[in-house]
């Protein structure tokens, strides 16, 4: 069941293979797909095109990468997005939930 389209706000840093923060201005963080993830999977459901946006992300302000999903044709349950940073080859997955309405 698709749920209400709601722009859903998700936010992240990047981190080198040491853990250290790797966020930079100078970086682009490319979105690339949506992700469905069933129990028989995960299958493709939206094509994006977008960057992320650099900057103060999440309450505590740190340095990041911001990204409004749109939600529309998306169902309930657990979803990937999938990106690219920089010159990294690497398709980078950020998992997110999507809830129906509460009563």
């Amino acid at each position: 069941m698709s749920v209400r389209a709601t722009p859903l706000p998700i936010g992240l840093q990047l981190l080198d293979a040491a853990g250290g923060k790797a966020s930079s201005a100078a970086t682009s963080v490319t979105a690339d797909d949506i992700a469905q993830v069933t129990a028989s999977g995960t299958k493709t459901v939206k094509t994006l095109s977008g960057r992320f946006v650099f900057g103060s992300i999440l309450e505590d302000k740190v340095s990041g990468y911001g990204y409004v999903v749109n939600t529309s044709g998306l169902g309930e349950g657990s979803c990937v997005l999938l990106f690219t940073a920089g010159n990294d080859p690497i398709i980078h997955q950020e998992p997110f939930s999507i809830k129906g309405p509460r009563n």
